[in-house]
């Protein structure tokens, strides 16, 4: 059967490249991202901080770990879309569903974590740095 999922799904798999390893390793570095933000998210409602109170070493090292691997995220990405979007070459990688995903969730977590108060700030003060 020529046409059935599993030989999709083996012709696929076959087809593996270091293209491929990158978008997967992109997709590992974001699922531990958000492994590292839900965790911190506990540890912030389980333990409020309180005006005196320091967070806890646990506390620190979670946070660190989400930052970090927000930063990795970003850096990969931008990697990848300086490989696509090279204008020498044209890459059959573009119709890639896993591409299209990781683009969406690049510009959503772009937007979010972008420093939007220094921004309208900028704009309050006529954009005098």
């Amino acid at each position: 059967m020529q046409n059935g999922y599993y030989y999709k799904l083996k012709m696929s798999l076959q087809s593996n490249t270091i293209f491929s390893y990158f978008i997967y390793f992109i997709i590992l570095v974001k699922c531990l991202f958000v492994f590292f933000a839900v965790w911190n998210f506990y540890l912030k409602k389980k333990n409020p901080s309180n005006g005196n109170k320091k967070n806890t070493q646990l506390e620190k090292k979670i946070s660190y770990y989400k930052n970090l691997t927000e930063n990795i995220f970003i850096v990969l990405v931008s990697i990848l879309l300086i490989y696509l979007f090279n204008t020498y070459h044209h890459h059959k990688h573009l119709d890639n569903k896993y591409v299209r995903t990781l683009f969406f969730i690049y510009g959503i977590l772009t937007l979010v974590t972008f420093d939007w108060e220094w921004f309208y700030d900028s704009i309050k003060k006529g954009w005098n740095i």
